[in-house]
């Protein structure tokens, strides 16, 4: 007797420690799935880079976390007549150059570095430490000669992009304030000519203003 319920102890014991180990084993498949899942639902699916929820999300907290320590660029970057793009070669050739453009800040920037789709043909990367002038300008031509490439690559001609650069060094930056000095720096780009960067300084806000906060697309188009 005794050594039967020995047996069936051990048995159950057995039986106990493989159950366990099989539940650590869903609960890590589990999270491996539920890791996957919030990996893909933060990117967008044509550009590869981030969505632009998972974005703005991203850039406005280490606006938060960092305080008046923050240093680093905010860049705007908006393909030029891209309306025009569509409408005379299709959207799927617009996607394309889109893609490309997604890639070619993916490679520009660190992997550390926040790269996000803001709008239709609107991106956001917000580069942490980058505050040397040179240094963006080189960034930012080489995005722009990817463009062109691009552009020659499916529609035959060169397409070129505007970019707002907005330079933070340890300064007591929000977000919303940021956000409209590089939208104004970018808007200056376009104004002046299009196919062109334009760097600034970050200001602190005199009067900031409450509650302005961009999580929509531009209300008047660039290209209009």
């Amino acid at each position: 007797m005794t050594n039967a319920w020995q047996v069936a102890a051990v048995v159950g014991w057995s039986a106990a420690g493989a159950a366990a180990v099989a539940l650590v084993a869903l609960r890590r498949r589990w999270a491996a799935e539920l890791e996957r899942f919030r990996a893909v639902s933060e990117r967008d699916a044509l550009c590869g880079v981030y969505n632009k929820g998972a974005l703005v999300s991203l850039v406005s907290d280490l606006f938060g976390r960092r305080g008046t320590r923050l240093r680093g660029t905010l860049l705007l970057v908006d393909i030029d007549r891209f309306k025009d793009v569509n409408d005379e070669f299709g959207h799927a050739e617009g996607d394309e150059i889109l893609r490309a453009v997604g890639e070619a800040l993916s490679r520009g920037f660190r992997a550390g570095d926040i790269v996000g789709r803001f709008g239709g043909d609107e991106f956001m990367v917000f580069a942490e430490g980058l505050v040397d002038p040179a240094t963006i300008g080189e960034k930012v031509a080489a995005l722009r000669e990817a463009t062109r490439e691009a552009g020659l690559a499916h529609v035959g001609r060169p397409v070129t992009c505007s970019v707002g650069a907005l330079v933070i060094d340890g300064r007591a930056a929000t977000y919303d304030a940021a956000l409209r000095q590089a939208d104004a720096a970018l808007y200056e780009a376009k104004r002046s000519g299009r196919d062109r960067h334009v760097t600034v300084a970050y200001e602190e806000p005199i009067c900031p203003a409450a509650g302005e906060r961009r999580t929509g697309a531009r209300e008047a188009s660039f290209d209009v």
